[in-house]
């Protein structure tokens, strides 16, 4: 259940990418917004992963530490 709470962010990031180049290439819609949207949603996933392994390696070596 975490793992898939980890990713969701991502899966939901790629999804509206994908959806969104796919509807400006078939000339649906221009949604210029939902592509920076997009590209945002991404970079909070990547900051979230990131600040998630930070705490992982602190706790790991302040469990080293202790010992």
């Amino acid at each position: 259940m975490f793992a898939l709470r980890r990713h969701l962010l991502s899966l939901t990031g790629f999804g509206i990418l994908v959806a969104t180049a796919l509807r400006m290439a078939m000339n649906i819609a221009d949604d210029r917004n939902l592509l920076a949207a997009a590209t945002i949603i991404l970079l909070f996933s990547a900051t979230q992963t990131s600040w998630e392994l930070l705490n992982r390696i602190a706790q790991a070596k302040h469990v080293q530490s202790s010992n």
